[in-house]
């Protein structure tokens, strides 16, 4: 079919003339795909800021943490060993496996590993999970090419920067039509990582854009019956990029305007529902930095209720309540909450599965006003039957707040009734993690250790830790998939 058969062109779509591709020097030749590449390799070390490099640091400790925890979760066992089967040339390493993989497995299977609790963080504007299929790709290609560690950083620095900013042309777009935005653009932020890794040419880095852009692929269905298909899409999106960047190297071409096209990503995908701002991408790119948006994600669940979890947590707390004493639980969210954590209420209430129950605001805020807290242990089978969680589940609802507009903040307001008659009511503007509530090194720190000694003992942990304090210091990746071996399970 030809691509006019997808709209007459822009106009056709309702998207405003000021998304019409322009250059960083304003010159309207250049596709979105060929600015990204000359901003991604043109980008020094030294320009980018201090914070967002200890940002980056924070965050490949982070998803290797993940990535070692989901070892010891059936998910991950099943991914380590279907996933792993793929096999390839022995030059990276699946962390926590002795022998070597092909870099496209060894991302594969990491990146979903980091994806396995839904733990990884998030952007909270297009609530993409940016580090997971990015580091995942990155790490596995610099152990492929022996690159430095002070490349790794910049590159995962650049394709965070740029996921973030290619998911900001439609934020919102994707959940509601049944697509999942981390494996559809975190496939294009994962390219990024492994062209500048690879030192692949402008034309190579666009034509692997374009590549990834056919495999870009990621359905949510598997929120209706709540199986495991969506936990795998950071670490295909990471494997495509790997397999995009190998062909474009070879000289296989992709097509030049893969974003911004009648047949591009976003005109397919959004069918001309909703509006795209391609002005985004570029509009004071290496100026302002978008992925100081990113959050952390201090709990393993649906991260747009966590700012609710702490606002739950803190009347429990300070009211000492138990879950008899809780006659009905109110939480006013904002209306693009509810598709992902509310509804349909009935299966909200009764997951079958932790997986189910980790987007399900209902049960989660009866796991907190149970146990306290969200951790590693939370969603288990035996709480998932709990009669008393699920009790409790049923007396939580939702209302929307209307003045919640704002897709970047995720805040959490919390009203609970209780049998005796009080009415409490606590409301956290901010989910902790964010750049308006950040979480600190310490305790980005204290989760990596909790994750990683479920599978590593102390000793080796801390050997990891220290290693990635400054990663721009290590001369071979390779030291730390070695740490990483010997993995519990």
């Amino acid at each position: 079919m030809h691509p006019a058969a997808f709209g007459a062109g822009r106009l056709a779509f309702g998207v405003p003339e000021r998304d019409a591709p322009t250059n960083l020097e304003g010159q309207l030749s250049a596709t979105l795909s060929e600015q990204i590449a000359g901003w991604l390799l043109d980008l020094d070390p030294a320009h980018v800021p201090e914070d967002v490099v200890e940002a980056t640091r924070l965050r490949v400790l982070d998803v290797v943490g993940l990535s070692l925890c989901g070892r010891s979760f059936p998910q991950g066992q099943a991914v380590i060993k279907g996933g792993g089967a793929l096999g390839g040339r022995p030059e990276a390493h699946i962390l926590g496996e002795a022998e070597p993989t092909g870099s496209a497995t060894a991302a594969l299977v990491n990146g979903a590993l980091a994806g396995a609790l839904e733990w990884d963080d998030t952007h909270n504007e297009t609530i993409i999970h940016v580090s997971s299929p990015v580091v995942a790709a990155a790490l596995a290609t610099a152990e492929a090419c022996g690159v430095n560690g002070l490349a790794l950083v910049t590159a995962i620095a650049a394709a965070s920067e740029l996921t973030c900013r290619l998911g900001l042309i439609a934020p919102g777009g994707f959940h509601p039509r049944g697509f999942h935005p981390t494996s559809l653009i975190g496939t294009f932020g994962a390219v990024c990582a492994v062209a500048k890794l690879r030192g692949l040419s402008r034309d190579q880095t666009r034509h692997a854009l374009g590549i990834a852009g056919s495999q870009a692929a990621g359905i949510l269905e598997s929120w209706s019956d709540e199986t495991w298909a969506k936990l795998l899409h950071p670490g295909w999106a990471a494997h495509s990029a790997v397999a995009a960047c190998h062909l474009a190297a070879a000289g296989f071409t992709g097509p030049r305007k893969v974003f911004e096209g009648d047949a591009g990503l976003f005109r397919t995908h959004l069918q001309g529902e909703g509006k795209l701002d391609f002005g985004r991408l570029t509009e004071r790119l290496g100026e302002t930095w978008e992925s100081r948006g990113i959050s952390f994600k201090p709990y393993p669940t649906a991260h747009v209720v966590h700012a609710i979890i702490d606002a739950a947590a803190q009347l429990r707390s300070e009211a000492k309540l138990r879950p008899g004493d809780i006659a009905k639980v109110i939480c006013r969210i904002a209306s693009f909450m509810v598709p992902v954590v509310a509804e349909p209420e009935a299966e909200k209430f009764a997951p079958i599965s932790s997986q189910g129950a980790r987007t399900s605001l209902h049960f989660t805020l009866a796991e907190v006003l149970k146990h306290g807290t969200i951790d590693a242990d939370s969603y288990a089978p035996e709480r998932l039957a709990d009669p008393e969680l699920l009790a409790l589940s049923r007396k939580v609802h939702y209302e929307i707040d209307p003045a919640a507009t704002d897709r970047r903040q995720f805040k959490g307001w919390v009203v609970i009734e209780t049998t005796d008659g009080r009415v409490l009511e606590r409301i956290e503007p901010y989910n902790l993690g964010s750049r308006e509530r950040p979480m600190t090194r310490a305790q980005v720190c204290a989760k990596f250790r909790a994750n990683a000694t479920r599978v590593l003992p102390n000793a080796r942990v801390a050997e990891i830790e220290a290693l990635l304090a400054r990663p721009e210091q290590i001369g071979q990746i390779s030291a730390l998939a070695a740490l990483c071996q010997g993995a519990g399970v």
